[in-house]
């Protein structure tokens, strides 16, 4: 490994800018529609996102009369994990070392 950093010690790493916007998106959806609070998880209901829970954090509190779940926004974490991974391996496999 060190035989080829200094043979190449002039290169320069290339890669598509393009991708760079599409993860930091599909990173903050894929965070935000993460699971963050799974009371009541084990009876069978589902968990409540990172954005509902920082949009509304008095309500999750209460035990008693917990707020309704986002499902568009909950439903969207495996799918946002899915394209961010796709994104993050599509960018690693375009970058290139040139020669200058």
């Amino acid at each position: 490994m060190i035989v080829a950093t200094i043979k190449k010690r002039n290169a320069r790493v290339r890669y598509y800018r393009a991708f760079i916007p599409l993860i930091f998106v599909l990173q903050a959806a894929k965070l935000l529609s993460s699971p963050a609070s799974c009371y009541g998880w084990s009876q069978g209901n589902s968990c409540y996102s990172l954005l509902q829970l920082l949009l509304d954090p008095a309500n999750l509190k209460t035990l008693s009369n917990p707020p309704p779940h986002w499902l568009t926004i909950e439903s969207i974490f495996p799918i946002a994990l899915i394209l961010y991974m796709i994104s993050v391996g599509a960018f690693l496999l375009t970058i290139r070392v040139q020669e200058v």
